[in-house]
């Protein structure tokens, strides 16, 4: 994994070819009501468990920490199996933790937090990425991009499920 990893940069949202990808997905926790706190640390310490079937997280640690640098590969359409190398950031370390992305396919971020609103918890996935090149540029207006929604809606009904809760994920 280091020989893929170390050294490489990470990508920021503005870096790459084309739309600026932007999206937002969010799900309320119903019958359940759990402190933000609560739901980062548990995701953060069983991350990968969260996804939908197939997708792996090769990490050093076997929880998520700051400054962690790690490959994921995901199926993408057609059992394309993608490499992404990330590194992580913590900016409000106890309601929020954020990937920065390495493509291919995708430079950017991805920020994963929780907050209590009202009488209900709340889990929110926000992503804004850009693709690398004019192919995966092509290869999200063909699917990627509704491939990707997916997976993040999939693993906001699995964090939900995992707190005993319930709810429709949906994307803003």
């Amino acid at each position: 994994m280091n020989a893929n990893v170390q050294g490489k940069r990470v990508m920021g949202p503005v870096h790459g070819f084309g739309q600026l990808w932007q999206k937002t997905y969010r799900i309320r926790f119903e019958g359940a009501r759990v402190p933000d706190t609560t739901v980062i640390a548990q995701w953060k310490s069983n991350f990968p468990a969260f996804w939908p079937r197939g997708n792996r997280m090769y990490s050093a640690s076997t929880s998520l920490k700051p400054g962690d640098v790690g490959v994921i590969n995901t199926n993408a359409p057609g059992n394309v199996t993608l490499r992404v190398h990330w590194y992580l950031r913590d900016l409000r370390r106890d309601v929020s933790f954020t990937f920065m992305r390495r493509g291919p396919p995708l430079g950017g971020q991805i920020t994963f937090s929780a907050d209590e609103e009202g009488d209900a918890t709340h889990a929110q996935i926000q992503v804004l990425v850009r693709a690398n090149d004019p192919i995966w540029e092509i290869g999200m207006r063909l699917g990627m991009s509704a491939a990707e929604d997916q997976f993040w809606l999939t693993t906001l009904q699995n964090v939900a499920a995992y707190f005993n809760a319930t709810g429709k994920p949906v994307m803003k």
